[in-house]
């Protein structure tokens, strides 16, 4: 009777909304690739929920043979519990189609928001000269060798529910473009590779006028430089500073910058904004992440400070006090006690969490590091 009852909830919401998609993208950053998927409206799962994706990926041959395929270094997906099985590289259309299938439980609960992308699928491709400056497509290859045999095509499958949008399998992300092939094969290809691959950007107190940014790149090729963009409202930006950039790298690299140069007409006691500016050799960019650092001093250790409140697209929470480098759970609950975001952020300093999907309302932040847990009660009004 439980099972009846959910069964007649899920198609009164189909009916009263339609059925819920789920769309697909591509990234591509040097010779990694990224798969994002994207809800038209919210998917919430509990933890063990079943899945079940096909995804195609495809990259241009150049008239190569088959057994001149790049082969990737590691193939991961963002969903906990899953596993990624490869069902191998053929070529098609002077392509070579890589075709993957993500099943399994999810060991934690999917929240995915309408209309926010989430990293899915994450392929790291060696240093090749058949990926540089390629654009990848995401594919479907129904009509030309996939279909239920082959599996190459994108197909989303959650605890049993068809989440494929037939129609309209893709979406263009990040510059990307879509097409179809001759045979009606839809597929999206990627945009303008990036030239720098940031792996994580923090800003911490260094003392009491000076802050430290630390960041990490994961790749760069044709990297020039970094600029150093500070604000004191989030709007309006000043550049403050340059680091020189590796030019072309294949590991991780690490860099830093002092900020020192803080307006005489402020005070210590002062909120400011980060961004960073990469520059490709050809003048290209792209903007980092903000980062927020605030140099009112907090009054213990392990204490959070959550603002603006009431708050209407983003809230800050500062995490300063808390210990560097360990992992913080970030869950965000409703009035209802449901919760809306889970995630887990490596972070120092001020997050900001993005609430423009969010309705007005009472939410309690919830941020869990080792044994220490924090509840922070915070109001959304728009």
């Amino acid at each position: 009777m439980k099972y009846f009852s959910s069964l007649i909830i899920m198609l009164t919401s189909l009916t009263l909304f339609g059925q819920p998609y789920i769309q697909g993208a591509i990234y591509v950053s040097i010779n990694d690739i990224t798969i994002k998927v994207k809800p038209n409206q919210q998917i919430t799962h509990g933890t063990g929920a079943v899945f079940n994706f096909n995804i195609a990926v495809s990259v241009n041959s150049n008239g190569q043979a088959i057994g001149n395929a790049p082969v990737p270094n590691s193939v991961t997906c963002n969903v906990a519990g899953v596993t990624v099985n490869s069902l191998g590289v053929t070529l098609i259309d002077n392509r070579f189609t890589y075709t993957y299938t993500i099943i399994g439980n999810a060991t934690n609960a999917i929240n995915w928001p309408a209309n926010v992308e989430q990293d899915f699928l994450f392929i790291d491709f060696p240093a090749n000269p058949l990926m540089t400056g390629q654009f990848p497509r995401l594919e479907d290859q129904t009509n030309d060798g996939g279909g239920p045999s082959q599996q190459s095509y994108f197909y989303a499958d959650i605890l049993a529910f068809d989440y494929t949008n037939y129609a309209s399998l893709f979406y263009a992300g990040g510059g990307g473009t879509l097409g179809s092939d001759s045979n009606g094969d839809q597929y999206v290809q990627s945009g303008t590779a990036l030239p720098i691959k940031l792996s994580d950007f923090s800003v911490s107190k260094a003392g009491e006028r000076t802050a430290r940014l630390l960041w990490h790149t994961e790749r760069e090729q044709n990297s020039d430089f970094f600029g150093i963009e500070r604000s004191e409202d989030g709007a309006t930006w000043e550049a403050v500073g340059t680091v020189k950039a590796a030019g072309f790298s294949a590991g991780r690299l690490a860099y830093e910058y002092f900020d020192t140069q803080f307006p005489n007409v402020r005070s210590k006691d002062e909120l400011y904004y980060y961004r960073l500016r990469m520059t490709d050799l050809d003048g290209t960019y792209e903007y980092s992440e903000i980062r927020a650092i605030d140099f009112r001093s907090m009054n213990d250790v392990g204490d959070v400070r959550v603002f603006p409140n009431p708050a209407s697209n983003q809230v800050h929470i500062d995490l300063s006090s808390w210990d560097a480098g360990e992992n913080v759970r970030l869950r965000l609950a409703d009035g209802n006690g449901r919760i809306v975001i889970d995630r887990q952020i490596n972070w120092q300093g001020i997050y900001i969490l993005d609430t423009d999907l969010l309705e007005n309302g009472a939410y309690t932040i919830l941020m869990d590091q080792g044994t220490q847990t924090v509840a922070k009660r915070v109001v959304i009004l728009k």
